[in-house]
């Protein structure tokens, strides 16, 4: 339970004044970086049918299952089932049956996805590093890690 609440909990702040290192240790600003992030998960979009809608935010996410209750605000507290993986290779790296946390206090994927999940209903959200846990990744995540998350929102507490 404390590794799904500390995975999550973790809130890039600032990181649109960060850059990155990639392998030939150029330097790459927040903004290229989103670029990169934005076209490799278009480019799995396209390669797997999947008709995602794209938030102004750049987020791209689909609504599996409509769901009959309110929409999240960020100040609630929310009990979600999900999985995440990485975008990359499909990894699991975390899931969760019926946990609550406050979606203040998870990644910035979460915070711009969650809210578009109806109470009872799901989606995917697929979340440029960015919007995740950025250039320094964390514990089975590794930085610039484009992710996927199958969500489910159970209650709005």
């Amino acid at each position: 339970m404390y590794k799904n609440i500390i995975s999550l909990s973790l809130v890039i702040v600032g990181l649109s004044l960060s850059g990155c290192l990639n392998s030939d240790d150029d330097f790459v600003s927040a903004e290229e970086q989103f670029a990169i992030d934005t076209a490799i998960i278009d480019e799995y979009l396209e390669n797997n049918s999947i008709t995602a809608i794209v938030d102004p935010t750049g987020l791209r996410y689909i609504i599996t299952e409509e769901g009959t209750g309110d929409f999240p605000d960020i100040s609630d507290v929310v009990n979600v089932t999900y999985e995440g993986r990485l975008l990359s290779d499909q990894t699991v790296f975390d899931s969760a049956d019926s946990i609550s946390f406050p979606l203040q206090s998870l990644i910035l994927g979460w915070q711009i996805g969650i809210p578009k999940i109806r109470e009872g209903g799901s989606g995917t959200l697929y979340i440029p590093s960015g919007y995740g846990y950025g250039p320094q990744g964390v514990a089975g995540i590794p930085g610039n890690a484009n992710l996927i998350f199958d969500i489910t929102v159970n209650e709005i507490e």
